[in-house]
This record gives structure tokens, C-alpha cells and sequence, in this order.
């Protein structure tokens, strides 16, 4: 009887052995099968969950096709300032950020402006041969700042806003005209910091070959199949912020096949705010059926939905930017905010100072900060396993600012906190903060 109950006993160990095994390994396909479907789980640094609401972009997105246009000068604001009246201002050069007086703005008593240049204020006292200072942005841009600015001072982030000139003839010399539009270009003495592939320290996100080649050929998956790798950062602290600035940067696009395959490739900075909205800044590699080129467009989502408003839905919608895919890289600056119910998104041409229109949305009620911020990479098989070789670089997608409430500018270092990756086979996405304290994303998608 005791030998028998020993049998029994062994028996049953056995079987928790194998059911444990089997459990083991479910665990380990978890996080493989979520990338393959989509599914909103993340798999975090430390072997946690992080909630991840789904958001997807559909094929057609944005079904309205109409091509963003730049802004006409009559819609833009240039103020010569002289280089003596900033360094009279106590500039600190270092910082990044260039800070006014609002008193010393008013246009009508320290500016001139001329018929011919209407869209110019130039500074009064301002000698022929002194070094300049351009502040160039849309109108409705300026109006808005000058209205939230705090305790009588603007401030602005060099960069973005501003370009130095040996005198108004250099300035005058790199001014060129295209239409009702200007462009204007870098002085020579002052040139823009070349776009360049950010160094890619870490190498996350592929899935082993065997796991990526049982997804392409296994002939039980329903499509479309999502691929998606992610990182996930949250405020430090509870400091309210309501507007990001950074660069996306379209660096490589490659694509030869057929037109028959149907796939969609998205890289992405993703803000989220406390009213559960949030706003994607995309550049979309198409497919041959949808042209083969380069888009990059906003999306909003509202509170919590996984698919984004169409066009016909925001107060004011920009249209698609086009990228030229043979004059890569190419950087855009991209300025998020919102004030005054509102959120407002413009992209600049960071070579030209061009702008497009403003993309406005009214904003859920309560929003009163950003709260998350997401890198992403993402591949959509809409079809069968593509026959096509792709390979799409956004390199970098660059976080350099966010303002506090109280009109104070910080780097992203201060602001955003790394939490997770969420990692999938065919795309990858690497994060790092630089010397500066920008935050970096490096997205890739490629195939097979």
C-alpha cells in the first residue's frame, strides 16, 4: 500500500512538472505573439506589465490627401534685432534659449518696416554694419506667445526661432523667393548644425530568427499582422508641462518589389496627457500600392480611442507633408502645444524656416499636462507576407524642449524618466539622452 501511495505520489510530481513546463512556456510566446497581433501589452525593462492603451493608425490615414502648403510671408513675422541689444538683455549663450523683454517687442515704436518688406520689423536704432539676430515664426504663433508671456518676458529656444547674421546685407543674401513664400537660409558665418544619424547604442527588439521566420511563413495567422517596438518614458515629477518642441528626421527610405503588396510603415513620437488624449507626430513610409513615398502628418486621439480623428475632424487640418525621399535626411522641427482649450501643432523646414499652417483640435477638458512620451516603430502586413524588401530609418526623433506652465524652458533629461520596451521581429527603436540632455529615438522597420 505505501510503495503504491509512493507511485501515486510520483506520478503527480511528474504531471506539476509538465503542466509548470507548459506554463513557462506560454509565458515566454506571450510577449512574441502580442508583437505579432497587436495587442496592448508592453513588456517592461524589469519583467513588469505597463498599461499601454492601443493605438493604431489606419491604412487610409489621413484620408484627406491634401498636401500641406507652406505659409505665405504674409502670414509670417520677422523682427531684426541687433546683437548688442541682446548681449544689453544679459543673454546667458549657452542656454538655448534667447529671452526678451515683451516692452522691447512693440512693433510700432522700436521697429521700422518698408512696403517692400512688410512682413520685417526691423530694429530703429540699428547701425548698417552690426551683427543681427532674425526672430522669424507664423503670426498667429508670435500672437500667441506674446499673449502667455510670463512676468513681461519671452522666451524662445535659439534653434527654432532664430538665426544670426553678420548685418541685414548678409541677411539680405540669403533671403530667396519662391512665389508668395521665402526661404530663408543660414549666413555662411553662422551655419545650421548638420543633420547626422545619431550613434545607436543599444540593439533591441528583434525577435530570434526562428520565431521571425515562423511568423512569415506560418500559415495560420490571420491578417493584418502588427509588429510594433516601443519605449516608454513618464515624467520625473509632477511639474505640468504644455509644450514640446523637437526634430523628426526621415534619414533612409529604400523599397523594390511589386505593387501588390499592402503594408504600412509608421515611426512616431507619441505624447499623452493627463486627459487621456494624445498626439502622434508620424512619418509614414507607403507602400507601392500608396506611391511608395514619405509623409509626415499629426494624429490625435481622443480620450483613450485606438484610432485617431479624421482630418475633417480637427478646427484646422494642415494636410500631409511631403518628403522628398531623394533628398534624405531631411529635418523638420515639430512644436506641440496646448493653451487655451486648444492644442496647436506646427512643423517647420529646419533648413528654410519655412512653416506649415497650423493642425488645431480643441482639447478635452482637465488637460493640463503632458504626462507620457513614447518612440515607436511600427509594421502593418495588411496582406499575405510581403514579396517586397523595405528598409525605413527615421534617425533621429529628438525631444530638445519642454516648457512648464510658468513659461520655463527644460531639457528633456530633467523632464522624461525611461521606463519600459516593448520589442516585435522587423522593427526596432533605440533610446538614449546626449550630451545636451535631448532625448533620442532611433526607429527602424525593414523587411524581411
Amino acid at each position: 500500500m505505501e510503495k503504491h501511495k509512493g507511485e501515486k505520489r510520483m506520478e503527480l510530481r511528474k504531471i506539476s512538472i509538465a503542466l509548470l513546463a507548459v506554463f513557462l512556456a506560454a509565458m515566454v510566446m506571450v510577449p512574441l505573439a502580442n508583437a505579432g497581433t497587436g495587442n496592448s501589452i508592453s513588456v517592461a525593462s524589469d519583467g513588469g506589465a505597463v498599461s499601454d492603451p492601443h493605438h493604431e493608425i489606419p491604412s487610409d490615414y489621413p484620408q484627406d490627401s491634401r498636401v500641406a502648403q507652406w505659409l505665405p510671408e504674409s502670414a509670417m513675422i520677422n523682427i531684426v534685432i541687433s546683437q548688442r541689444t541682446l548681449e544689453k538683455f544679459d543673454q546667458e549663450k549657452q542656454s538655448g534659449i534667447i529671452t526678451l523683454p515683451v516692452s522691447s517687442l512693440d512693433l510700432k515704436t522700436a521697429f521700422v518696416s518698408t512696403p517692400e518688406k512688410p512682413s520685417f520689423f526691423i530694429e530703429s536704432s540699428l547701425k548698417p554694419a552690426e551683427g543681427i539676430v532674425l526672430l522669424r515664426l507664423p503670426k498667429d504663433m508670435y500672437n500667441r506667445f506674446i499673449s502667455e508671456s510670463y512676468d513681461g518676458k519671452l522666451s524662445l529656444p535659439v534653434d527654432y526661432f532664430f538665426r544670426y547674421y553678420e548685418n541685414t546685407s548678409d541677411l539680405d543674401s540669403h533671403i530667396v523667393a519662391h512665389g508668395n513664400t521665402l526661404q530663408i537660409l543660414p549666413s555662411n558665418n553662422y551655419p545650421l548644425k548638420p543633420v547626422s544619424a545619431s550613434s545607436i547604442s543599444e540593439q533591441q527588439g528583434l525577435a530570434p530568427a526562428s520565431a521571425v521566420s515562423a511568423m512569415k511563413t506560418s500559415t495560420v495567422l490571420s491578417y493584418p499582422q502588427m509588429f510594433e517596438a516601443r519605449r516608454y518614458f513618464n515624467r520625473i515629477s509632477s511639474t505640468n508641462y504644455n509644450y514640446c518642441i523637437g526634430q523628426i528626421t526621415p534619414y533612409s527610405w529604400s523599397l523594390t518589389g511589386s505593387a501588390l503588396d499592402q503594408f504600412d510603415v509608421f515611426q512616431e513620437r507619441e505624447y499623452r496627457f493627463n486627459s487621456n488624449e494624445a498626439i502622434e507626430i508620424v512619418t509614414k513610409y507607403r507602400d507601392r500600392n500608396q506611391g511608395g513615398d514619405i509623409i509626415i502628418t499629426p494624429a490625435l486621439y481622443r480620450s483613450g480611442a485606438s484610432s485617431p480623428i479624421a482630418p475633417g475632424q480637427w478646427t484646422s487640418w494642415g494636410g500631409e507633408i511631403p518628403v522628398d525621399k531623394n533628398n534624405l535626411p531631411h529635418a523638420y522641427g515639430y512644436h506641440v502645444q496646448f493653451s487655451g482649450g486648444y492644442y496647436y501643432i506646427n512643423f517647420e523646414d529646419m533648413n528654410t524656416m519655412n512653416w506649415i499652417n497650423s493642425y488645431v483640435a480643441t482639447a478635452a477638458s482637465g488637460t493640463s499636462s503632458f504626462i507620457e512620451l513614447w518612440g515607436s516603430s511600427e509594421y502593418r502586413q495588411r496582406s499575405a507576407p510581403t514579396t517586397n524588401t523595405f528598409s525605413a530609418t527615421t534617425n533621429p526623433v529628438k525631444d530638445e524642449w519642454a516648457r512648464i506652465l510658468n513659461g520655463n524652458w527644460m531639457k528633456p533629461n530633467q523632464v522624461w524618466n525611461y521606463v519600459s520596451s516593448q520589442t516585435a521581429s522587423y522593427v526596432t527603436v533605440t533610446k538614449s539622452f546626449d550630451g545636451s540632455g535631448n532625448l533620442i529615438t532611433v526607429s527602424n522597420g525593414h523587411y524581411p
